[in-house]
C-alpha cells in the first residue's frame, strides 16, 4: 500500500514489516478483548491504523449512546499502552449510503459518524486520517466511485489507500484518564492480563461440537453476509466447547458475539449444559435501527475445573403444554424453560404448573373447562362454560329454530372414533370440524396465560414455534382416530403442518401413570407390574406397566378401552328420568329451557359423586335415598296422569327419588366394562406370551426391558391398581394432566409396548413360491399401502382369508428418474413403532435420499 511505499522511500535504510490483522465485520468489542490475537506476538509495534468503519447512519449521539463507541476507546486506551509505546492513527472510514439502500433518503457529506470519532481523537491527541477530508474534492466534483451516492469503499478504487499520502503526527504525551466512563469500570482482564482464548471466523469451528443441520457457517464477503455461524430455523441447537483457558479458581467470562440488524433476525438463549454453570442469558438478534452491528455479551462462568472444557448451547426456550381433550372437561398444564437437549432424567427437573382460571367456570381452583362448543350457523361462537353460559342465555325460540347449537363432549370427541357418537352432531359440522372449532377456541385461552408466564419466566416473547404440544387420546382409539386428532390440530392452529413434530399423542392411562410414577402416587420397585384402570368422561382405558427403572414404563399386554365413561353413567340416569315424567314433557323441555335441565342434571352430578354402591352402604349420606327436582318450567309440562304416578311413586311430584338400586342400575353397566376390562388384561399378562406357564411360587421371570420381577405359581403378576379419572376436583383427574406434560418433554420414558395389531406392506417384490399371485401388480415401488389385522398368523396382505387384513394407510414416495435401463429402484421402508403414532421412513437406495411422513389412514 502507498503507506509502506511512503514510509520506507522516508527511510531507505529502515526494514519495515507490514501486518494487517483485519477481520472483516469485526467489532471494537471483539478487537478491544481478542487485541493479543490480532497483534504480532513477539515484536514491538512502531505504528497501529485504527480502520474503524461505525455503519450506525449519520448519527454521531446515535454511536456515542452504544456499548460499541466505549468499548473503541478502551482499544484505543489499550493500543497507547502497548508494549513500545507505538503511534496510532485512526483512519476514519465512512459507511457507505446510496439511495437504494436507505429507501430514497440520502446522506449530506458532512454528516458523518467521523464527529463521533473524531472527540476521541481530539482528547487522546491522537492523529487521524480523515475519509471526508481526503475526499472531499473527489466527491463534491461528483468523481467515478465518489458521487452523492457515497460509494466510496469500491474494491477496485481502493479508497482505503488515498488516505495514506496524509501528514502523520504522534503524540507524546502521557495517557490521560478514561473519558466517558471511570478507570474502575474497565474490565480487570484488560489491565491485569490478556484473553488465553479467542476464536472468530475459520478459527471457531473447532470449538463446535454439535451443529443441527438448520445452522451453517457463513464467511465474510462483499455482499454484506458476515461472518460466523447463522442458525435459520427456529429450534435449532449450536453446541461451543470451551476449554479452561487458564490456571487458578477465578470465574471466568465468556464474551459472545452477535449480529443486531434489522430484518429476518431472532433470538437465541444461552446455557451451560455440561463443565461449568452460567445464568440463563438472551441474546437479541433485532432491533429497529437500519444497521447491522456486532455486539458482545459476557457469560460468567463458574464451577468450571481447570484441566476441564464448559459446553454452551444456543437454544430455543422450550414450552411442553399437556392438553387433555376429555370428553366432559378439557385442560391444560405446561412447563416452561430451556430446550437442554439430551439431559439424563436424574438431572432433568419440570416445574409442572397447571391452569385453573377458565372463564365463566362456576368450580374456582377445578382444572378443566367444560368441552363444550356453541355454533351459530356453522361459526363457533365460543367453547367450554362460556358457551353454555351464552346458550342458557338464548330465548327459547333460538334454542329451537335450529339457528344455534350447542355440542358437548360426546359429540364434540367421542365421534371422532364413534359413528354412533357421530350421528347426533347438526347436519354440515362433522366430527373433524367439531373437534377442530373446539380445540381452536381453546387454543386462544391456553396462548392467552402461555405468553404472560413465558414472559415472567424468561423475559422473552413467545412465539407459536416454541411450544410442544401433547394432546391426550383414549389407548383404545385406533390409528385413524389419532390420525384425525392430529388434523384437528392443524386446523385450529395448534400445528402448522400433518406431520409437525410439535405435536405428540400420548394414551390417557400412560400419562396418568406417568404423573402417579413421578410424584410417587405410587410406590414400585423394579420390575413391579401394576394396571391402570383411566375411567373419564366418556371411556374407560385399562393397560398393565412394568416399571423398568428410573422413570421408564413398558407396556405389558395392548391396553384395551371401551366407551363407559360417567357420561354414560348421566344417560342412564337421564333415560330413568325421563320415562318418570313423560318423554313428550322432557323432550320439549329440555331443549327450551336448558337452565332448568342443567340444574337437574348438576343435582344428580352431587348424587352421582358421592354415591358409594350397596357394598359400602349409604352411611355418608343422610338418607338411604336421594332426591333431584322437577322444576316448575318442566312440572307445569307434565301430564296429569304423569303427575300422579310421580306422586304415587315417589311422594311427590315436584321431585324424584333415587334409591339405592336405581343407582346401581345407572352405575352397572360402566363397573361391569370396567371389571371387564381389567380381568381381560390380567389373564393376557398371565399368559405363555408374557413369561406365564408352568412353574413354583416365588419363581421370577426376566422381561423385555431387563429387568426380573416376580411371578406367581409360574404367572406374571399385577400387584398395584392405580386408578384415576373421574369426577369433581379428584386429584387423579388432575393426574392426567401432568402426566402428558412428562410425555410431551420426554416421550422416550414409555419404552415399549404391544402392537394392537398386525402389520404388513403391499408392495411389488420378487415372487416366493407359496405366496398369492401378484401378477397383477405393475410398474414401480411409487405407493405403498399399510395392512392391519387382529390375526397374529398372517404371512401376506393377500391372504386367502377375507378378514385378516384390511388396509388402513397409504404412503406415496416420490422417486425422480435414475437414468437406469430398467428402470428399477430399491426402496428401504421402515415402519417405526413406540410412540402412540405409527411413523414411516422410505429411503430410495440408489440416491440415498429419505422421506419421512405420517400416513393418510384410511377409516379402519
Amino acid at each position: 500500500m502507498k503507506l509502506v511505499e511512503n514510509l520506507r522511500s522516508m527511510n531507505p535504510a529502515a526494514q519495515i514489516v507490514l501486518t494487517n490483522s483485519a477481520v472483516g465485520s469485526s467489532s471494537p468489542p471483539f478487537c478491544t478483548l481478542c487485541l493479543e490475537a490480532l497483534m504480532p506476538p513477539d515484536e514491538e509495534v512502531d505504528l497501529v491504523l485504527v480502520d474503524f468503519s461505525p455503519n450506525l447512519e449519520a448519527d454521531a449521539q446515535l454511536l456515542q449512546a452504544t456499548p460499541v463507541y466505549m468499548m473503541y476507546e478502551r482499544l484505543i486506551r489499550r493500543l497507547l499502552t502497548w508494549k513500545g509505546a507505538p503511534a496510532v492513527v485512526l483512519v476514519q472510514m465512512l459507511w457507505p449510503r446510496n439511495v437504494h439502500w436507505m429507501g430514497n433518503r440520502t446522506i449530506d457529506f458532512v454528516q458523518t459518524t467521523e464527529d463521533a470519532v473524531g472527540v476521541l481523537a481530539q482528547y487522546y491527541g491522537i492523529p487521524t486520517v480523515s475519509m471526508r477530508n481526503a475526499l472531499w474534492l473527489k466527491q463534491r466534483n461528483a468523481e467515478p466511485g465518489f458521487g452523492q451516492e457515497m460509494r466510496m469503499v469500491s474494491a477496485e478504487l481502493n479508497s482505503h489507500q488515498e488516505l495514506c499520502d496524509d501528514y502523520f503526527d504522534f503524540p507524546t504525551a502521557p495517557l490521560r484518564p478514561s473519558l466517558l466512563e471511570p478507570d474502575n469500570h474497565e474490565i480487570m482482564s484488560l489491565k491485569d492480563g490478556k484473553y488465553k482464548l479467542c476464536a472468530i471466523g475459520p478459527g471457531l469451528m473447532p470449538f463446535v461440537a454439535l451443529q443441527d443441520q438448520a445452522w451453517e457457517y457463513n464467511s465474510d464477503d462483499r455482499h454484506n453476509r458476515k461472518f460466523g455461524y447463522i442458525g435459520r430455523t427456529n429450534g435449532s441447537k449450536l453446541h461451543l466447547v470451551i476449554p479452561h483457558p487458564a490456571t487458578g479458581t477465578a470465574p471466568l467470562v465468556a464474551f459472545i458475539s452477535y449480529l443486531k440488524s434489522y430484518d429476518n433476525m431472532g433470538e437465541a438463549h444461552i446455557t451451560c449444559i455440561l463443565g461449568c454453570s452460567c445464568k440463563y442469558t438472551k441474546l437479541q438478534g433485532s432491533w429497529s435501527t437500519q444497521a447491522s452491528v456486532s455486539h458482545l455479551k459476557p457469560v460468567e462462568l463458574s464451577n468450571f475445573e481447570v484441566g476441564s472444557s464448559c459446553t454452551m448451547q444456543a437454544a430455543k426456550p422450550r414450552i411442553t403444554v399437556g392438553l387433555d381433550f376429555g370428553t366432559t372437561g378439557t385442560g391444560f398444564a405446561f412447563s416452561v424453560g430451556l430446550d437442554a437437549g439430551n439431559v439424563p432424567a436424574s438431572q432433568s427437573s419440570m416445574a409442572i404448573k397447571e391452569f385453573h382460571q377458565y372463564p365463566d367456570t362456576p368450580l374456582r381452583g377445578y382444572p378443566k373447562d367444560l368441552t363444550a362448543v356453541l355454533y351459530k350457523g356453522r361459526t363457533a361462537l365460543a367453547c367450554g362454560y362460556t358457551a353454555r353460559k351464552l346458550w342458557n342465555a338464548l330465548s327459547p325460540a333460538e334454542r329451537v329454530d335450529g339457528s344455534h347449537a350447542y355440542l358437548t363432549g360426546a359429540a364434540i370427541k367421542l365421534s371422532l372414533n364413534s359413528a354412533q357418537e357421530a350421528q347426533y352432531l347438526p347436519a354440515g359440522i362433522t366430527p373433524l370440524m367439531a373437534a377442530a372449532d373446539f380445540l381452536s377456541l381453546f387454543r386462544r385461552t391456553v396462548m392467552l396465560h402461555l405468553g404472560r408466564a413465558v414472559a415472567s419466566a424468561l423475559n422473552v416473547t413467545m412465539h407459536s414455534d416454541m411450544i410442544q404440544w401433547c394432546i391426550t387420546v383414549p389407548a383404545q382409539w385406533s390409528d385413524a382416530s389419532k390420525a384425525t386428532v392430529r388434523n384437528a390440530a392443524l386446523r385450529a392452529g395448534i400445528i402448522s403442518k400433518l406431520d409437525s413434530p410439535q405435536l405428540m399423542i400420548i394414551l390417557e392411562p400412560e400419562a396418568a401413570a406417568l404423573h402417579a410414577k413421578t410424584l410417587r402416587a405410587i410406590e414400585l420397585a423394579v420390575g413391579d407390574v401394576f394396571m391402570v384402570v383411566d375411567a373419564g368422561g366418556g371411556t374407560v382405558d385399562v393397560t398393565v406397566e412394568e416399571q423398568g427403572g428410573e422413570l421408564l414404563l413398558a407396556e405389558m399386554v395392548s391396553a384395551e378401552g371401551a366407551y363407559a365413561g360417567s357420561t354414560y353413567v348421566d344417560r342412564n340416569f337421564e333415560a330413568f328420568y325421563r320415562g318418570e315424567v313423560g318423554e313428550v314433557a322432557f323432550d320439549v323441555w329440555k331443549k327450551t329451557d336448558a337452565p332448568a335441565y342443567q340444574m337437574v342434571m348438576d343435582a344428580f352430578e352431587v348424587v352421582k359423586c358421592q354415591f358409594a354402591g350397596p357394598l359400602q352402604g349409604a352411611s355418608s349420606f343422610s338418607s338411604p335415598t336421594f332426591r333431584v327436582p322437577v322444576p316448575p318450567t318442566l312440572h307445569s309440562r307434565l301430564l296429569a296422569d304423569d303427575k300422579a304416578a310421580l306422586q304415587v311413586n315417589h311422594g311427590s311430584s315436584n321431585d324424584i327419588e333415587l334409591t339405592e338400586d336405581d343407582m346401581v342400575t345407572f352405575f352397572e353397566p360402566v363397573i361391569a366394562s370396567i371389571l371387564h376390562l381389567a380381568t381381560s388384561q390380567i389373564n393376557k399378562i398371565a399368559g405363555p406370551a408374557n413369561g406365564g406357564g408352568s412353574g413354583s411360587a416365588g419363581s421370577s421371570s426376566s422381561s423385555r426391558s431387563g429387568v426380573t420381577h416376580a411371578t406367581r405359581g409360574g404367572e406374571l403378576h399385577c400387584n398395584k391398581m392405580l386408578l384415576v379419572g373421574g369426577f369433581a376436583s379428584s386429584p387423579y383427574l388432575q393426574g392426567r394432566l401432568q402426566g402428558s406434560v412428562i410425555y410431551g418433554s420426554r416421550p422416550e420414558l414409555i419404552h415399549a409396548r404391544r402392537s394392537r395389531l398386525s402389520y404388513g406392506l403391499r408392495a411389488c417384490a420378487p415372487y416366493q413360491d407359496g405366496a398369492p399371485d401378484l401378477s397383477h401388480l405393475v410398474g414401480h415401488i411409487v405407493r405403498l399401502s399399510r395392512y392391519g389385522g387382529d390375526a397374529t398368523d398372517v404371512s401376506y396382505v393377500d391372504d386367502a382369508s377375507p378378514d385378516s387384513m384390511h388396509k388402513i394407510a397409504d404412503l406415496t414416495i416420490d422417486t425422480p428418474p435414475d437414468g437406469s435401463e430398467t428402470g428399477e429402484r430399491l426402496i428401504h421402508v421402515k415402519l417405526l413403532f413406540g410412540r402412540t403414532e405409527i411413523g414411516i421412513v422410505a429411503e430410495d437406495l440408489s440416491t440415498g435420499v429419505k422421506r419421512q411422513t405420517r400416513a393418510r389412514f384410511a377409516s379402519y
